[in-house]
């Protein structure tokens, strides 16, 4: 009679054993924090300084990540998330722009690693999909463009003082949706991190703004001239796409 039992206890220990093995893991996300320069970033709530005696005031900043990949020591990569929205929208003060914007918790397989790789904006292939394809609450039931046929890789909208006399017209939105494959982004963190058996370890990146919008004095967004784009113009939104590329670091 004992023997009729004993496959039976055999897949009871096997999968004990299954889940111990998975508790060997660790737990990694990905925290981002936005600025302006060197101010804090916040929708609403506060004006900032910009070039030609120009205030600027936002509303919305959100930009997605995808095929995100950490990379061993060893030079071996484990995947941690097809997609992510990093959106400031819900950023209205201080305490919230401290606490930033992270993304949910993954698994890990423990040990030393020496980079993360992400794309900046959606991969080709998910920006072939829409959001039919997916459940409620996933990152790419939104932001999607039906007559493209294809995601907003990022949103900058908010209000311009156009002469810095304080006053923020109806004349003076901003808005800046930008997405094509073309336009799609990777880009390498090189950042030492170990990742231990158990324990939830947070990867802080900063983004800042004010160089998505501004390389310098003499090379900006003019929003005299430019205040509102949906990749109609390639130069305005390759300018975006390419500063947010070298806008987003890692924190150090």
């Amino acid at each position: 009679m004992k023997a009729r039992f004993l496959i039976p206890v055999l897949v009871l220990l096997l999968a004990a054993a299954c889940g111990e093995n998975k508790t060997d893991d660790g737990q990694v996300s990905l925290q981002f924090n936005a600025d302006f320069g060197s101010d804090p970033l916040t929708m609403f709530t506060r004006s900032y300084a910009y070039p030609e005696g120009m205030n600027v005031k936002f509303q919305n900043f959100l930009f997605y990540i995808s095929d995100v990949t950490l990379i061993k020591e060893d030079g071996t990569e484990h995947a941690l998330s097809e997609v992510e929205l990093i959106s400031f929208k819900d950023i209205q003060d201080d305490a919230a722009a401290t606490a930033g914007v992270t993304t949910a918790a993954a698994k890990v397989p423990p040990g030393n690693y020496k980079a993360v790789k992400m794309g900046i904006g959606i991969a080709p292939d998910l920006n072939g999909t829409q959001p039919g394809d997916y459940k409620p609450g996933h990152p790419l039931t939104d932001n999607y463009w039906s007559w493209a046929l294809g995601y907003i890789f990022t949103k900058i909208e908010g209000n311009a003082d156009l002469n810095g006399d304080g006053n923020y017209d109806e004349n003076a939105k901003l808005t800046f949706h930008i997405g094509a494959n073309e336009l799609y982004r990777v880009k390498t963190y090189n950042i030492n991190f170990s990742v231990e058996t158990g324990e939830e370890l947070k990867i802080p990146f900063t983004v800042d703004l004010r160089k998505v919008l501004v390389n310098d004095a003499g090379n900006f967004l003019d929003f005299q001239v430019t205040r509102q784009d949906h990749t109609n113009d390639m130069n305005v939104a390759r300018f975006i796409m390419d500063n947010l590329d070298a806008a987003i670091r890692t924190a150090e």
